[in-house]
């Protein structure tokens, strides 16, 4: 007998587990059951009823309708009926309303776990959450033009972001929620529970009919091996249903990995390199001080000024020099040219502007890019001869943390020909003599125990114990800090002498403007890319100008440009003993500037 009851509990406790209909059947049985024997109650113990299948409808209205309590005669009857109606409020009361209430909690929960397939249509999904994420939907959001131009390009009213994640869609949303701010909106950012290397679950994003698919680099995964298997699983779904798919952008963190592609020729793939990017920002930055917060500057529409591409038929034929006095408020850099093994930024003032290039410009926005039908005049061209360059600086550099990216930065320093830099990389800088050095890099060390804010606290610290230790030896080098979130760099805003680089806030925005518009990643290549122009800080007596003395804009743009280079503004020494600088990029024409011995030009060449 105990067997038996045992039985029957472990077969009950099953079918409750089953699920909700299950537990509806079980309901409804209990409901049948009590309602029979009931009836069979009252048919038997009274004279009320002619046949029992009355009774059993008597005492299935009694259980589940509480107001014919009154209406009973006698005690039996109404003792019977008094139970029932009890039994009633338990089973539909109690249980089927706590049934229903735990299948809505179960519903919601599945919706916001994001587990229901889309139906969308020109959207883009982006592979993966970390702390990068909600940058790149910023960058998206807030670039007005490029958003534009993409959603008249795919018929669209709005931009919809799907982030495809296997962290829990409550906890993503709240995340997501947080950062965006101001700018989260659940019906353009949409959270979806899943893998991105799962077919099923791309499926479920309605990866077919998406216009772009991002595949970043997530902290804490494989990296390269995530974006490869990503790669295959769309491979699967897009010869599963024929289609050419989204255009897909995929950053590599090594470039021999960039070679994947080429392994899947139905996805339309945009590889992206950005850590050789980052490593050549690093460099020029320990080469110059300063120029890490113009970097900075150019990649995020929301600090100043970006670069633009844009085209206009009435500068087709001219050279360069030509067609830069038809543009005002805005800075022409180069062009972009078509070649064989890609593209070239052409910077010579000599080059004519053909149909098939893409002019670049420097801008605060894309609208003031307009041409004027009433050109300033040029100026006198200088003579190539008369370019004084600089004699080879010489640094003693020390970098402090991660081995491999030291490596690396020291790699980009031994190309430069006029910089040399005499490089020490340690983990404890407590081993050397910090007089040594006229530059200091702090890089972080990741863990794969630490959580991103973790590794810049860890940052933080040590910087602030180096700045003190300096302070005891009354030495004042550059320093050069590199982050991973933009908060963290708010701390350093009052620092002298410090830079700071935030690379996942740089390549959330290489990442994020090429999903928008695809030529910008040739553009970012050839301007950023280790074999693309170099930006360089230089004396005004490199190009014979003459100091002190007031000039605007436009006039020492004319002047350096003559020599195939491009002015693209000033870094003014606002207190140069105690290093307070001041950046001016792509100002008016007109504006003026009474140059000292401490500014320095801000060139692209």
């Amino acid at each position: 007998m105990k067997t038996f009851f045992r039985k029957i509990k472990f077969f009950f406790e099953r079918s409750v587990l089953e699920g909700s209909w299950t537990q509806l059947l079980i309901i409804i049985f209990a409901i049948a059951l009590v309602s029979f024997l009931g009836g069979l109650s009252a048919y038997w113990l009274t004279a009320e009823f002619e046949h029992w299948n009355k009774a059993v409808w008597w005492a299935f209205l009694r259980l589940t309708d509480p107001g014919y309590l009154g209406d009973d005669q006698g005690t039996i009857l109404r003792t019977i009926s008094t139970i029932l109606t009890i039994i009633g409020y338990v089973l539909f009361m109690g249980t089927l309303v706590a049934l229903m209430t735990q299948w809505m909690w179960r519903l919601v929960r599945s919706l916001e776990e994001g587990r229901t397939p889309l139906s969308l249509k020109g959207h883009i999904v982006l592979a993966g959450l970390d702390q990068r994420t909600p940058e790149m939907i910023k960058e998206m959001l807030l670039s007005d033009t490029r958003l534009n131009q993409f959603l008249r390009r795919f018929r669209q009213s709005k931009l919809n972001v799907v982030v495809l994640t296997s962290r829990p869609g409550i906890e993503a949303v709240q995340m997501l929620k947080s950062e965006l701010g101001s700018l989260w909106s659940r019906g353009q950012v949409i959270v979806r529970l899943g893998r991105a290397s799962d077919p099923d679950d791309l499926e479920r994003v309605d990866i077919i009919n998406s216009a772009v698919m991002l595949i970043p680099q997530v902290e804490n995964t494989q990296g390269d091996a995530r974006a490869s298997t990503i790669l295959a699983a769309l491979n699967h779904v897009l010869k599963k249903y024929d289609h050419p798919g989204p255009l897909v952008v995929a950053e590599f963190d090594q470039i021999e990995s960039t070679q994947i592609v080429h392994a899947f020729p139905k996805i339309n793939c945009e590889p992206l390199q950005n850590k050789s990017i980052i490593t050549k920002i690093l460099a020029q930055s320990i080469k110059h001080a300063g120029l890490a917060k113009i970097f900075m500057e150019l990649l995020s529409h929301r600090d100043g000024h970006e670069i633009y591409i844009k085209e206009f038929k009435e500068i087709v034929g001219m050279s360069l020099k030509e067609a830069e006095c038809y543009f005002e408020n805005v800075l022409p850099l180069g062009i972009l040219r078509k070649t064989n093994q890609g593209s070239e930024l052409l910077l010579e003032p000599d080059t004519i502007i053909n149909e098939t290039d893409k002019p670049l410009f420097m801008a605060q926005d894309s609208n003031s890019i307009q041409v004027s039908h009433h050109p300033h005049q040029q100026k006198p061209r200088i003579e190539l001869s008369s370019l004084k360059l600089p004699e080879v600086r010489s640094r003693d550099v020390l970098i402090i943390g991660d081995q491999e990216k030291a490596k690396a930065i020291q790699h980009e320093l031994s190309s430069y020909t006029d910089f040399q830099a005499k490089v020490d990389v340690v983990q404890d800088y407590s081993i050397v003599n910090l007089k040594n050095y006229n530059k200091i890099v702090i890089l972080p060390l990741r863990s794969q125990s630490l959580r991103s804010d973790e590794v810049d606290q860890l940052t933080i610290h040590k910087f602030f114990m180096l700045r003190a230790l300096l302070s005891k030896l009354d030495h004042h080098p550059d320093i050069l800090v590199e982050l991973e979130s933009p908060t963290a760099a708010e701390t350093f805003a009052d620092e002298n002498r410090c830079d700071v680089i935030v690379p996942a806030y740089i390549s959330s925005h290489l990442i994020a403007h090429v999903g928008l518009r695809r030529e910008l990643s040739q553009v970012f290549e050839e301007v950023l890319g280790p074999n693309g122009c170099d930006m360089t800080l230089y004396h005004a007596s490199v190009y014979n100008i003459e100091l002190p003395k007031t000039y605007t804009f436009g006039e020492l743009k004319s002047i350096v440009r003559s020599y195939g280079h491009v002015l693209i503004g000033f870094r003014i020494a606002l207190d140069e003993n105690r290093h307070k600088r001041r950046v001016d990029l792509a100002p008016h024409s007109n504006s003026e500037y009474q140059l000292t011995d401490n500014d320095r030009l801000i060139i692209l060449h």
